[in-house]
């Protein structure tokens, strides 16, 4: 992965995990519910926030805006289940 001629436990690990046990609807909800903190069916960018730092960040707000326009597929300005699905699905894929 990267480009050092070499692979490394890390990127064997990578290499060698069986990406559609990862994905199964149970676990991507279960991965979906740490972000929506608040059960509404939805992450919303302070809840990205408080999941990956903690609300006491002092990181501008347009970076978690930014962070959920790259997921939010239908401009709702959060992300939904299948929005989350799909990316955890791309990205694993390319992987």
């Amino acid at each position: 992965m990267d480009k050092n001629g070499e692979i490394e436990f890390s990127e064997w690990v990578v290499a060698s995990i069986d990406k559609t046990s990862l994905l199964t609807d149970e676990k991507l909800r279960i991965a979906f519910s740490i972000f929506d903190k608040d059960g509404g069916g939805s992450i919303s960018p302070q809840e990205v926030k408080s999941t990956l730092v903690g609300s006491d960040s002092a990181i501008e707000p347009e970076v978690w805006n930014k962070i959920i326009a790259e997921v939010d597929v239908d401009g709702s300005g959060e992300i939904d289940f299948a929005e989350f699905s799909l990316m955890m699905r791309t990205i694993l894929a390319g992987t």
